[in-house]
């Protein structure tokens, strides 16, 4: 949940080798992809900054090894893609 309790953040596994996460508005219940992809993918572990205007989360996307990674959401609730702001090539 986002701190002003206006957005909430669902984890859906389809298999082991590839989930997403939902941004969802509380007040009327529509859902966002957070998470689009083709192929392997895992996302988890999300969490909003104090503003609510980040969610930071962990990706294995197009890697072997996890990364932290971050997507804007703007006023309206729309996403940006992921970002990955911190990554190892040696370790995660």
């Amino acid at each position: 949940m986002s701190h002003d309790g206006r957005w909430a953040i669902v984890y859906r596994l389809a298999n082991r080798s590839d989930s997403d996460l939902f941004l969802i508005d509380i007040q009327n219940g529509t859902e966002a992809l957070l998470t689009p992809h083709d192929g392997p993918g895992n996302f988890d572990n999300a969490k909003f900054s104090p503003d609510g205007k980040t969610i930071y989360l962990l990706t294995d996307q197009k890697r072997e090894m996890v990364a932290l990674g971050r997507v804007q959401i703007d006023a309206s609730g729309k996403p940006s893609t992921i970002e990955v702001i911190a990554a190892r090539e040696d370790a995660e």
